[in-house]
């Protein structure tokens, strides 16, 4: 859930639990996992799938478990950054 994504990730980003920056973050981590059920229909047109076989959902996991380490590096790196 949203709430439990913010208090995951708001102490390893430095940012309070009502931070702007962290609402954005943690929306645009939720919505690339949604992407995949929202344009369903355009995902598997774009990659010429007939469906989600548990082998490409796989692959889309891998995906985006490689997006979501590289942001929270970037962001972590950025909090240990002085202003």
């Amino acid at each position: 859930s949203y709430t439990a994504i913010s208090k995951l990730l708001g102490p390893l980003f430095g940012l309070a639990p009502e931070s702007e920056l962290l609402k954005l973050r943690v929306f645009a981590l939720i919505g690339q996992a949604l992407a995949f059920r929202v344009a369903r229909a355009a995902i598997l047109r774009r990659l010429e799938w007939d469906a989600y076989t548990p082998e490409r959902v796989e692959r889309i996991r891998d995906a985006l478990r490689a997006n979501i380490i590289a942001i929270m590096d970037s962001a972590m790196a950025g909090a240990e950054r002085p202003s």
